[in-house]
């Protein structure tokens, strides 16, 4: 399985949602290059997703990085 394909296609379809924090919803901030691979926190690196999108995503990059950052697992 493409894990790296279905990261990026996740990423980028809810960047195309143009999503906004307010009152009404709940969205978490995710580092597209996750700041431990050197991300930044400038907008371009990052996009709101629901909390389950949120888990997925971090599932994915776990898969994409075979177990070498396993700070993003254990902190």
């Amino acid at each position: 399985m493409n894990y790296e394909r279905i990261y990026k296609q996740l990423i980028e379809s809810r960047k195309l949602l143009n999503r906004k924090k307010d009152k009404s919803n709940y969205y978490e901030k995710h580092h597209i290059l996750p700041r431990s691979l050197g991300g930044s926190n400038s907008e371009e690196n990052l996009v709101l997703l629901t909390l389950k999108e949120h888990f997925v995503a971090h599932l994915l990059l776990i898969k994409i990085l075979k177990g070498v950052f396993q700070m993003m697992i254990f902190g």
